[in-house]
């Protein structure tokens, strides 16, 4: 009986080491989050690593204002950086922010031009994107799964005629690093 109670105790604390290594190995991988501007333009081009191209959707969306500070929103869980280095380029001109839809409860981590913006694995609400500057812009999107529901993410810019949808992918079905590329104004 005390033998059993010894390798379950092992066996325990060998989950707990392995857990808290992984949590500190992922704090480690990811960059700080940057202050970012806003940005405009659209021309995606995907180049994704583990998985066919996603086809772009470029429409009008609704006029929206994304907050000047970053936060999760209520009912999603996650988690939102913004401060660090500044991608080399100008800033953009326009505001952005993403929205993610994650329907599969699958942890998605987004990083734009190399800046961390956050962790998710529900949905997201307005995100800002701080880290948008003018020209080419690098959106790379990890899945720490295969979700088996939809996710979706979508890059806005708010111009002068209202909230415009720069990029729509759906990651149903993928798994692993994604990369794609937007241009902003």
């Amino acid at each position: 009986m005390r033998k059993i109670k010894i390798q379950w105790i092992g066996i325990l604390t060998v989950i707990f080491v392995a857990l808290l290594a992984s949590c500190s190995k992922e704090a480690a991988q990811q960059p700080a989050p940057q202050a970012s501007s806003p940005s405009q333009s659209s021309a995606q081009q995907p180049q994704q690593t583990s998985a066919t191209p996603q086809s772009p959707q470029t429409t009008g969306a609704q006029q929206q204002t994304a907050p000047a500070t970053q936060s999760a929103q209520s009912g999603s869980a996650g988690a939102v950086g913004s401060s660090g280095a500044r991608p080399s380029g100008p800033a953009a001109t326009e505001k952005h922010w993403l929205k993610l839809a994650n329907y599969a409860g699958t942890a998605v981590t987004v990083s734009i031009n190399g800046v961390w913006v956050g962790q998710w694995d529900a949905h997201s609400g307005d995100i800002p994107l701080e880290s948008v500057i003018q020209g080419k812009n690098d959106l790379t999107v990890e899945l720490q799964g295969q979700p088996q529901n939809t996710v979706t993410l979508e890059v806005f810019a708010q111009r002068a005629g209202g909230a415009v949808n720069l990029l729509r992918l759906n990651f149903q079905g993928k798994t692993g690093t994604q990369n794609y590329s937007f241009v902003a104004r």
